[in-house]
């Protein structure tokens, strides 16, 4: 049980990781939008505008791509606990 919750573990900081390089710069702007504008309507057609200027990230698209190529490797991880787990008894 406790290599099942270590290894979901590993899995949620890498997942966390992931999501927070790719998604950092827009974060960041979006943070600074909501605390330097006041109506909320220009902040919504700023953040609109933001996101459609900024294009392709190719970052974003790697990081989106590495993890769903990884993503099976949990589901791997746990069967193979669970076969360990039925030979041992």
């Amino acid at each position: 049980m406790w290599r099942g919750v270590f290894i979901a573990s590993l899995w949620f900081a890498l997942v966390l990781a992931i999501a927070l390089v790719s998604g950092w710069p827009t974060l960041q702007h979006s943070f600074n939008e909501i605390m330097t504008t006041q109506d909320p309507q220009a902040l919504l057609q700023k953040l609109t505008v933001a996101q459609q200027a900024r294009g392709f990230d190719v970052l974003g698209f790697a990081l989106g791509l590495l993890q769903k190529i990884l993503q099976p490797l949990i589901g791997i991880a746990f069967v193979v606990l669970y076969i360990d787990s039925r030979r041992e008894r």
